[in-house]
Formats: structure tokens, C-alpha cells, sequence
């Protein structure tokens, strides 16, 4: 199962979004100006765009990232969740695009809609530091890893607690692996990210 998930809210959500899909291991592919665009982003000559000597990409991890405008930008989204892709939309077009759009998505299989939510951010060394701990890595051992006293791990660990409305470390362990587990996994990837 690929993600498919609307974001209708702010930037930050939208972003906070495409970070917990591309944490789960997905290939993310944002998209341009949709509309303006020659090429459909899931042909199947979609090549990495970024690599000297171009190499097919593997559509069945690949996860389209963009701002949902228009009905065109729409039928974009759309387009690319049918081909195989996941889909993360930042959905600011006008309300009817926006219910056909989430609609269609869900006849294709599930979708998650998120509407005036705010998660709770999760930075890059938030995600290091909760991987850590759910290995199994003690506060110290995560300190002398991240090259952090053990006291600024602590202090980052009560803000997280504080922000996932978390009374222990066991349940803050649990939210971020709830929140792991709203994002499907891409195929053959193992259960928890990689560990740094």
C-alpha cells in the first residue's frame, strides 16, 4: 500500500507530512508547477533526474510531492496514485477540486486526510534520537552517539514528551511509533527505520 495523504493546512504541516513518508523510506518526487509540465511523472521512462547517467526509477517507491492548485494539478495527483506512486498533496484549491480529489484517491485505495491538524514536529535529530531510544540505546549511549550532553538529550526528550502529551518515555516511544505506523511502509523495507 502506497501513502496517500491531502494536507489542508499550512506549509509546515505539508512539509512535516512529506518528512514522516520519506522517514518511512519512500523515494519522494516533488513536483513543479504541475500544470506547466511536459511529461506526466510517472511515464514509464521516468528517469532520476539527479544521476550523471539517467537509471530508470522504481515507480513502486516513488511518492509524488506537490501543491494541489487546480483541477489539473488534480487530475495530476490523480494520475500519478493510479500509476503506482504514492501521493502527498498540499491541497489549496477550491473546495470542490479538493473533495473530487480526495474522493478519487479514496476509491483507489485509502487515503489520509488531514484537515486543520496539527502534528507535532519532528526534526531530523528528533528522528535520530526516538530511533535510538526504540532500538534500545539508553539516554547515556544516545547522548555519546549524537555527540549531545546527557542532559540536552534530556531537555529535547521533555520537550517531545511535552509536545506528544506523553507522561513517560515508554509513551513517547508509543506515539512516535503510532505515528511511524500511519505512514505505510514502502515494500521489502524493514518494520523501524534505519538506526544511524
Amino acid at each position: 500500500m502506497t501513502p496517500r495523504i491531502v494536507v489542508e493546512g499550512d506549509a509546515d504541516q505539508f512539509e512535516q507530512a512529506v518528512a514522516d513518508v520519506a522517514a518511512a523510506g519512500w523515494t519522494i518526487r516533488r513536483a513543479q508547477r504541475l500544470a506547466q509540465r511536459s511529461a506526466h511523472p510517472m511515464t514509464p521512462r521516468m528517469i532520476e533526474p539527479d544521476q550523471p547517467n539517467p537509471q530508470p526509477i522504481d515507480r513502486q517507491n516513488i511518492v509524488w510531492v506537490g501543491r494541489v492548485e487546480n483541477a489539473a494539478d488534480a487530475a495530476e495527483a490523480i494520475l500519478a496514485a493510479a500509476s503506482g506512486a504514492g501521493v502527498v498533496a498540499h491541497g489549496v484549491a477550491e473546495r470542490a477540486v479538493l473533495g473530487a480529489l480526495c474522493d478519487d484517491l479514496r476509491h483507489l485505495g485509502g487515503l489520509d486526510h488531514r484537515v486543520g491538524r496539527t502534528a507535532v514536529v519532528i526534526t531530523d535529530s528528533d528522528r535520530q534520537l526516538l530511533d535510538l531510544l526504540a532500538a534500545g540505546e539508553s539516554v547515556g549511549a544516545v547522548a555519546n552517539r549524537v555527540y549531545l550532553s546527557r542532559r540536552s538529550v534530556e531537555r529535547r526528550l521533555a520537550s517531545l514528551r511535552e509536545a506528544f502529551q506523553a507522561g513517560s518515555q515508554v509513551e513517547l516511544l508509543t506515539a512516535y511509533r503510532a505515528r511511524l505506523d500511519a505512514v505505510p511502509a514502502p515494500p521489502g523495507s524493514r518494520d523501524m527505520p534505519a538506526v544511524p
